[in-house]
């Protein structure tokens, strides 16, 4: 999602009246509405339901094209936001060579995160984290038990770090 630039021309304050009003200009409208054209809040009213009921319904009543995800937002709100598995691809690409991209897998976290099968070479570093425009996302490798993120070697802990050892 790209970034929203508002400059000083692009906003105007109202402090005359009770509450001070803020404006932004068409230029900022159009911008906040193509980053969240693809998200909508819903908000469950009367009898709730479950999770995965949720999800369920949404997807049997809008038959999307694409990967819906659904983010538990308390209270009886949730997020839908629609994503294209070819994104995840190519941010997971700077990892390693991309083997799966799934959404349902993690509906039991609901809905917070997409798990991404990435093979990667044991033999060189692994990474902690990824850039994302502005964003700074953090891995997690599962079945990985010892990785040491001060040289990103797999096998040995940070504790046992020749890279941590030789710098003290």
């Amino acid at each position: 999602m790209e970034e929203i630039v508002v400059l000083d021309e692009d906003c105007s304050v109202d402090g005359s009246g009770a509450i001070p009003i803020i404006k932004f200009s068409e230029r900022v409208q159009e911008q906040i509405d193509r980053s969240m054209s693809k998200s909508v809040i819903v908000r469950l009213l009367g009898r709730t339901i479950g999770y995965k009921a949720l999800l369920d319904r949404i997807i049997a009543l809008w038959r999307p094209r694409g990967e819906l995800q659904l983010v538990d937002l308390e209270n009886n709100y949730y997020l839908v936001k629609y994503y294209c598995k070819a994104l995840f691809r190519r941010i997971a690409m700077v990892v390693g060579k991309v083997v799966k991209v799934d959404y349902i897998t993690q509906a039991g976290k609901r809905g917070k995160f997409a798990r991404l099968a990435i093979m990667v070479d044991l033999n060189k570093p692994l990474k902690s984290c990824i850039g994302i425009g502005n964003f700074i996302q953090k891995l997690e490798y599962e079945g990985l038990q010892q990785i040491c993120y001060t040289s990103g070697i797999y096998g040995h802990s940070k504790e046992n770090c020749v890279a941590t050892s030789s710098t003290t």
